[in-house]
């Protein structure tokens, strides 16, 4: 809800050489294109700082165009209107997007783990429900996996297993336990073992229901399912999303589950897309006002 990642290719174009023909008035220009783009990387461990061999960069086609040596360097190229994403690969760390340049690479050893609880409406303290599933997400969006997802155990254990070492990571709400939702503002650097208490707070909404079904996270061509604690009144109520996406909207017959599916894609992944729900509330001296809540879903491949 905080952060918009908005991600775009620059392609360069050509480069232009003149001739003059001596004893002639006239010039005779000649164009040259340059038909690729050359990238050289260096792929290193961000914990210890030692170079990486083997790593392999693929497009997103799935074929291997390079593979770092014994120095951890290598050299690959792209050709002019090539639109192909290129991704960094290597047993045990985490693929990144890469382009050229330095990368300091993850390895997928890392654990969280600790105890879940919630405090409800009447703001008693009580351990998240087993089963229930907890969703984490990266900050940035250069890891090409960027949402962990985790179901809680007796006792409001978790644990989240494999991730990457170093990364930054947030709770994604807000969650659904029984017939509410629930909030968090929690936040972590993934360590080899890191541990912590999570807390989910009840959202008191100020509409005459409450949004208790989100998924946070959307494909890029998936639908968003926002499910209510009851009935809505769609004749006075609308959804609005940013300015730069459109969608459809859908409602079930007992009009408790709203379906958004997007005209084209909800942007690039990493992208946040932001939607506001307005509610007219009851008529109060046959005067209407208008309450509105708005949530974020961040886009993921």
């Amino acid at each position: 809800m905080k952060k918009l990642f908005n991600l775009s290719m620059i392609a360069i174009v050509l480069i232009a050489a003149a001739m003059t023909s001596c004893g002639k008035d006239e010039m005779d220009i000649k164009l040259t294109d340059k038909t690729e783009n050359t990238f050289t990387i260096l792929v290193k461990d961000n914990r210890t700082g030692d170079v990486i061999a083997g790593a392999v960069v693929k497009d997103s086609k799935g074929s291997t165009v390079a593979t770092t040596g014994s120095d951890g360097t290598a050299t690959y190229t792209q050709k002019r209107g090539d639109e192909l994403i290129y991704t960094l690969q290597a047993e045990g760390y985490a693929s990144i997007f890469c382009d050229g340049g330095t990368y300091f690479m993850s390895k997928l050893d890392s654990k969280y783990s600790g105890i879940a609880t919630y405090v409800d409406k009447n703001e008693n303290l009580n351990p998240v429900p087993s089963g229930t599933e907890l969703t984490i997400m990266l900050y940035y969006s250069s890891f090409v996996k960027n949402v962990y997802k985790t179901q809680v155990g007796s006792d409001g254990k978790f644990e989240f297993t494999s991730l990457p070492y170093g990364a930054d990571f947030y709770f994604v709400s807000p969650t659904t336990i029984g017939d509410n939702a629930y909030e968090i503002s929690k936040s972590f650097t993934a360590g080899q073992t890191t541990t912590g208490t999570v807390s989910y707070y009840y959202i008191n909404s100020e509409l005459p229901f409450a949004i208790i079904g989100l998924p946070g996270i959307v494909t890029q061509t998936g639908n968003i399912v926002v499910r209510f604690n009851k009935a809505v009144d769609t004749e006075y109520a609308s959804a609005y999303i940013n300015h730069s996406h459109s969608c459809t909207p859908e409602w079930s017959s007992d009009k408790r589950t709203l379906t958004l599916r997007p005209t084209t894609t909800w942007g690039s992944i990493g992208e946040q897309t932001n939607i506001w729900f307005r509610q007219y509330t009851f008529p109060v001296n046959g005067v209407r006002e208008s309450v509105y809540e708005d949530f974020y879903v961040r886009v993921v491949e």
